[in-house]
C-alpha cells in the first residue's frame, strides 16, 4: 500500500502546474493529504525581521471529522526544509535580549509543523477534490481560502520548528521556534 501511495503522489504531483495542491488521498485516521514540493517563503525572527529564506515540501493534512464547535483541524508539515540566511538580527535576538547577528549565506536544514483550527468554512471543502491556490507557494492563508472558502479563518494553537546550520562559522547553530517557547539561536556573531 505504501508503494501505491508513493506512486500516486508522484503521478498526481507531476500532473499539476505550480499552483495546485495534489490530492494524495485519505490516510488512516481520517486525514486527507495534499502535497506540494519546493515552497519558498521568508522566515521571520523574534525581532520581526526576515532572517532567512526557507524552501520546503509542504504537506497539508485535513481531518475529515469536524470538531464539536464545527471547526476543522489541519496539520501542515514542512519536510526536507532548507534555509539560507539574510544579513541582520539573528532569529532569537529580541526574545533572548542578545546582540546576536547572522551573516548572509549561512545555510542549514529545518523541519516542523503548524496545527490550524479552521472556522467559518462555507462548505467549499470536499475531501475528494484538489485545492488550487492563488500562488505557486500556496501559503497557509491561501490554502485555507482555497480549500474552505473566502470566509474561512484560522488560528494556530500549536507549532514547532527546529533549525540547524551546516556552516562551521556559526557561534549558535541550532534554534527551536515553538508555541511553548524558543531556544538556542542561529548566529554568526554572538554577544
Amino acid at each position: 500500500m505504501r508503494r501505491l501511495i508513493a506512486v500516486l503522489v508522484v503521478a498526481v504531483t507531476v500532473g499539476f502546474a505550480g499552483n495546485a495542491y495534489a490530492l494524495v488521498g485519505t490516510e488512516a485516521g481520517g486525514r486527507v493529504k495534499y502535497a506540494y514540493n519546493g515552497s519558498t517563503s521568508p522566515d521571520s525572527g523574534t525581532c520581526g525581521n526576515d532572517w532567512a529564506t526557507d524552501v520546503a515540501d509542504r504537506r497539508y493534512f485535513v481531518y475529515k471529522d469536524k470538531a464539536v464547535d464545527g471547526s476543522y483541524r489541519v496539520k501542515v508539515k514542512f519536510n526536507n526544509g532548507t534555509f539560507t540566511t539574510a544579513q541582520g538580527d539573528s532569529p532569537e535576538k529580541c526574545e533572548a535580549g542578545t546582540n546576536n547577528t547572522v551573516s548572509a549565506g549561512v545555510t542549514g536544514s529545518f523541519s516542523g509543523f503548524v496545527i490550524l483550527k479552521v472556522t467559518g468554512e462555507d462548505g467549499t471543502w470536499t475531501p475528494t477534490k484538489d485545492v488550487n491556490c492563488a500562488s505557486s507557494n500556496c501559503f497557509i492563508s491561501e490554502f485555507v481560502a482555497a480549500a474552505f472558502g473566502g470566509s474561512a479563518t484560522f488560528t494556530t494553537p500549536d507549532f514547532y520548528f527546529s533549525y540547524t546550520t551546516t556552516n562551521v562559522i556559526a557561534c549558535e547553530d541550532h534554534w527551536v521556534n515553538s508555541q511553548t517557547g524558543n531556544g538556542g539561536d542561529i548566529a554568526t556573531f554572538c554577544a
